[in-house]
């Protein structure tokens, strides 16, 4: 979204470039964004004008924690546990679907949505195929609220627009042949919205959950050069099947066009491999308390000590005082251990094709091809 124009201007400009109106097969979700910002379009203004500012002025203080790795390696476990140390802050749903305007208007309208959001059904269908709960106050992935206010910036577009993935992945996901205002328009945004949770809160050290941050390291280094990082890597044949599963939901749910299987898993393959080599290009530049990488089975079989090897890494405080808010939220959550997928023969091949690399970089066991049934966790 340029400057000029508002959210509904570019929605219906985006809508027409890629001829989704017509053939959607998501049209009620349509109509649902066009109200959502209709009712949005006031308080954004007001909020612009009111909170300019104070913004510009607000400093977070302490260095952000950014939570990075891909899609399904165990992010949004790590954030939902993380978050229950009192000493963080974040973002929640509310504030990221609302996120050009929650300032204003949290207070009011978040009790009304709270109530009224479980009579629409891509709201429930997203609730049930994903395992996902929808209230409002938990933590949210920060770069949704991006999409949610229709920033041209953002590399969701990829996902109501799958047949134009892989141009949104390219240039706003790992942002090559972006320009340097798209740049700049990309990290005032950023910066706004984080300085805008910690005017929300005051205080705490804001944790940050964000898949697509993994490629964009540098460009945050700009921002807050003593930011710290989490980065969760997990089994590449798991998250080969629980992106299948989250892509397949996607498109039911939120997409505004359909794709094949085999274009899925071409998607899959490409992001993966690349996200991951932006990664290892970018991590050299972080210092050794900045950075620290941990595999999604070892945090679920061993909680405590991984909890603890992150907090004095990075050089965190208060991981004494955090632990008792953490064990309840660990123990609620063992059943993730049960899930389990089956491997197809074609896919393995595949993935050891394209994703040999992190299988020696991460020691996970290599299949030769056959069909086995796993449990990793889900």
């Amino acid at each position: 979204m340029s400057q000029s124009e508002s959210p509904i201007v570019t929605f219906t400009r985006k809508l027409k470039e890629h001829k989704a109106f017509r053939n959607s097969p998501n049209r009620k979700l349509i109509y649902l964004i066009y109200l959502k910002l209709l009712l949005s379009e006031p308080f954004r203004w007001v909020e612009q004008k009111k909170y300019r500012q104070e913004l510009r002025n607000t400093d977070p203080g302490r260095a952000p924690v950014f939570l990075i790795g891909h899609w399904r390696s165990g992010t949004t476990y790590a954030h939902n546990l993380l978050s229950k140390d009192p000493g963080f802050i974040y973002q929640t749903k509310y504030q990221n679907f609302f996120s050009d305007n929650f300032l204003t208007t949290e207070p009011f309208f978040k009790p009304f949505l709270t109530r009224i959001m479980n009579l629409f059904d891509p709201v429930n269908q997203w609730k049930v195929k994903t395992g996902k709960t929808m209230d409002l106050d938990t933590p949210s992935e920060s770069d949704t609220a991006l999409i949610a206010e229709i920033s041209e910036v953002t590399y969701h577009w990829a996902h109501l627009f799958p047949r134009a993935s892989k141009h949104y992945f390219d240039k706003y996901l790992f942002q090559e042949d972006i320009s340097e205002k798209e740049l700049l328009e990309w990290k005032a945004t950023m910066k706004s919205l984080v300085n805008k949770v910690h005017l929300r809160n005051r205080e705490g050290r804001l944790l940050l959950k964000n898949p697509g941050d993994t490629a964009r390291i540098e460009h945050l280094l700009e921002i807050y050069p003593n930011a710290r990082f989490i980065f969760i890597h997990r089994n590449p044949y798991d998250v080969f099947y629980s992106n299948m599963k989250l892509w397949t939901n996607v498109i039911k749910t939120v997409s505004l066009q359909t794709i094949s299987e085999r274009e899925k898993k071409d998607l899959i393959l490409y992001v993966y491999n690349k996200l991951h080599q932006k990664y290892l290009e970018q991590r050299q530049l972080l210092k050794p308390n900045q950075l620290v990488e941990i595999g999604y089975d070892r945090l679920i079989d061993s909680p405590r000590e991984t909890l603890q090897h992150i907090y004095e890494k990075l050089h965190l405080p208060g991981f004494d005082k955090a632990l008792d808010h953490f064990m309840p939220f660990i123990e609620n959550n063992a059943y993730r251990k049960k899930v389990s997928y089956n491997y197809n023969p074609e896919d393995v091949a595949e993935i050891n094709k394209y994703w040999n690399f992190a299988f020696d970089l991460w020691q996970y066991p290599k299949l030769d091809g056959e069909a086995f049934e796993v449990n990793p966790a889900g």
